[in-house]
């Protein structure tokens, strides 16, 4: 994993590009928005310590799905794709490890998002 400090503003990657890093918050807050059809930005999420984003580029490479921006001086550990496959390769208990819990990061923001969209159906 690599180490990197990013200052407030900055955009660690924008919805539509293609990813191929997981990002690991050290320290410091990020923000998730989303586009909606209307141009508009809306804010799904901000994470803190300990939390991961990003996770989905090192299972499929398709592009973004949201904008994630550093909104306090952040301290980051990032996992590329490539790095990601070689310890599939060559350690793969850790591999394993490591989607185990990706997927449960995964599954949770969808069962989360999930409730979402009955709250808003529930609400019309």
């Amino acid at each position: 994993m690599n180490y990197q400090k990013a200052d407030k503003g900055t955009a660690l990657f924008k919805e539509g590009s293609i990813g191929k890093t997981l990002y690991l918050i050290v320290n410091g807050k990020v923000e998730i928005k989303k586009e909606s059809l209307s141009g508009n930005q809306t804010v799904l999420a901000q994470y803190g310590k300990g939390a991961s984003i990003g996770e989905m580029s090192l299972i499929d490479e398709a592009p973004r799905s949201a904008t994630a921006t550093v909104i306090e001086d952040t301290e980051l550990l990032m996992l590329n794709k490539d790095k990601f496959d070689e310890i599939l390769e060559r350690y793969p208990e850790i591999g394993i490890k490591i989607l185990k819990n990706v997927t449960k990061q995964i599954s949770m923001r969808l069962r989360h998002t999930s409730g979402r969209f009955a709250d808003i159906f529930d609400a019309r």
